[in-house]
């Protein structure tokens, strides 16, 4: 028997995934690479925007093509929100919660299903060798009226800390580079008597030679004693994704984001005042339902202060069940939202590119994560695309840290030489 995982979305979908693998090699299922071998196809879904919902349904053609074949088993997982339940279930044989995949087993053989009280106790199994996803709590508490999390997922539970700690050493004795500590609200972790900051400070305890970063921070969790932590750590990598969605306190009201563009830059000047070398990332939603072009203008005075390494900028897709579905009418017309997206996408180009090329001429370590043509590529640290001239080297440098020279920049990511000797710099 054969398995077909499809994953949309964003890195906990892929979390998600790599323990759907360890339930259906419990079975003695092997993987295949094509749905047309499989007999069973399991799809982890995204619900955020409307695109990746399209997507789910663009693939009832190629299951139907499968289907007048072979017999096979459809399952659908991940983040489904109740409104879309009722026309997928006419193309999936099976809809289970992300939180139930330790059923599976019962499900497609009549077998027990794995003893686990929580899915994400599950070992999972790595589809890299040496860097990984680390969820270290599911779902969320907030309910940001354009989100669907809290609808698909739950409330916030967090995994107990020694589990999770267990899991960095394990695979830090085994040699991964790069560990990611992924949360909703990956800030707001609170188990028993250890929160993230302690959490961070045992992990970056660790022995070994690794970096750790960590996904998704929201502006309300941070605290003077996490930025310390932070500051003095080893292992914690100089990168930090904020979502800033808005620069107006009115749009951010709306958005039920429980914060003011006050906080959100007052945390980003915090964290840079302590971390001067500090990438920050963040994201923008434009065309949110009754956004002015005042407010809109906003958001783009916040995103030119701020001067954002990167930023993820979506058009505003409005989703069933949400707050802001019942609250709001999706009025701002399409070209709007493309015009807004543009402008933003614009502004970030030119800070991208300056931040970017401050690097040129520095000595810089980064992670090989793999190689096209006469270049590697992987990332720095500060979590820089990076693209290194290997001048035909024999050594296999994938999952390797490397010292660079950079030489080039653009916009989306920096150019370099690799070095044999290293002199540290301020980059670093």
């Amino acid at each position: 028997m054969k398995y077909h995982i499809i994953i949309f979305g964003c890195q906990m979908n892929h979390a998600d995934a790599e323990r759907i693998e360890t339930v259906m090699k419990s079975m003695s299922y092997g993987k295949t690479d094509t749905m047309e071998d499989a007999d069973a196809i399991i799809v982890v879904a995204c619900s955020v925007r409307q695109h990746a919902i399209d997507r789910i349904y663009g693939l009832k053609k190629s299951f139907d093509k499968v289907r007048k074949v072979r017999p096979v088993r459809v399952i659908l997982t991940g983040c489904v929100v109740e409104g879309d339940k009722k026309n997928m279930s006419e193309f999936f044989d099976d809809i289970i919660p992300i939180t139930k995949i330790q059923d599976l087993p019962k499900m497609l053989g009549g077998l027990a299903p794995v003893d686990v009280k929580e899915y994400l106790s599950i070992a999972p199994k790595h589809t890299s060798e040496y860097q990984a996803f680390i969820p270290i709590s599911r779902g969320c508490n907030l309910f940001c009226s354009y989100c669907v999390v809290p609808y698909t997922r739950g409330r916030e539970v967090c995994r107990d800390y020694n589990e999770i700690i267990d899991e960095c050493k394990h695979l830090i004795a085994r040699g991964y580079k790069k560990i990611t500590l992924l949360g909703q609200t990956v800030n707001s972790y609170k188990y028993k008597d250890v929160d993230f900051t302690e959490l961070l400070r045992r992990i970056d305890s660790i022995p070994g030679d690794f970096w750790i970063y960590f996904l998704s921070s929201h502006p309300n969790f941070f605290t003077k004693e996490l930025i310390e932590v932070w500051k003095k750590s080893k292992h914690i990598a100089p990168f930090l994704h904020l979502a800033a969605q808005s620069g107006d306190d009115d749009m951010l009201k709306k958005m039920n984001r429980k914060y003011g563009v006050k906080k959100f830059t007052g945390v980003v000047d915090m964290v840079r005042k302590a971390i001067p070398d500090i990438t920050v990332s963040t994201d923008f939603i434009v065309g949110y339902p009754n956004e002015t072009k005042k407010q809109f203008d906003n958001t783009s005075k916040l995103m030119r202060a701020l001067h954002f390494d990167m930023a993820y900028i979506s058009k505003y897709s409005q989703r069933k069940g949400t707050l802001g579905e019942k609250l709001h009418k999706d009025d701002i017309v399409l070209e709007e939202k493309k015009n807004r997206h543009k402008i933003l996408n614009d502004i970030l180009k030119k800070t991208a590119l300056e931040k970017n090329k401050k690097y040129i001429g520095n000595i810089v370590q980064a992670l090989v994560e793999g190689e096209k043509g006469e270049y590697w590529f992987g990332k720095t640290n500060t979590f820089k695309n990076i693209k290194i001239k290997h001048k035909k080297l024999q050594d296999d440098f994938i999952g390797k840290f490397v010292d660079v020279k950079i030489i080039r920049a653009n916009a989306w990511g920096i150019f370099g030489e690799m070095v044999l000797a290293r002199k540290k710099t301020a980059m670093q």
